[in-house]
């Protein structure tokens, strides 16, 4: 038996003119998980997380002359609740009890180039900060290389570059099973 629920919301503004663009996002989540299963034996093992979080990102876009778009923005989240919990029933014994939070920050900057009509390039970088009280590093910088051709109105070819970085969440760094139930 098992309960496994996540619920997120999100509020966006933005504004655009001939310079260029404006966003704004808050946005917060909720996950809840709560299982038990027999194991081994007899013997009834639980598990509870709950994850809730709450962010911002901000977004600039300028344009700089016909050709050239340029972007920068800010990402941040606070993970004020990562709670996880695993124990067996009878005889209570509890392998696993933690409540943290942390907090990430992310910053980019983007440059669109139109190089002919059929013509356009990309260059982009991000670099991600992360607590590192449960992260085994604490930033990465992500590159982003895209050439695109547009042959005609119906078809586009890409040849992209591109590292990403996600963060482990507090369940693949922190969580561990004690015991082979075999």
């Amino acid at each position: 038996f098992y309960i496994d629920q996540e619920s997120f919301g999100e509020v966006q503004y933005r504004q655009e003119t001939d310079a260029g663009d404006f966003s704004a996002r808050i946005f917060g989540g909720d996950y809840r998980f709560w299982g038990s299963a027999v194991l081994s034996g007899p013997v009834l093992n639980s598990d509870d997380a709950r994850g809730s979080w709450y962010g911002l990102e901000l977004r600039r876009g300028l344009r700089l002359g016909i050709h050239h778009h340029l972007v920068a923005g800010l990402e941040y989240q606070n993970n004020y609740r990562q709670f996880q919990t695993m124990y067996d029933d009878l005889p209570y014994t509890v392998y696993l009890d933690r409540d943290v939070s942390t907090r990430k920050l992310g910053l980019y900057l983007q440059d669109d180039w139109t190089l002919s009509e059929q013509w356009s390039a990309t260059l982009g970088m991000r670099y991600d900060s992360v607590d590192p009280s449960y992260a085994n590093r604490q930033g990465e910088f992500s590159p982003r290389l895209a050439l695109i051709y547009r042959p005609g109105s119906q078809s586009t070819l890409k040849l992209l570059y591109g590292h990403a970085f996600r963060a482990a969440n507090v369940y693949e760094s922190q969580y561990f099973y004690p015991f082979d139930p075999a």
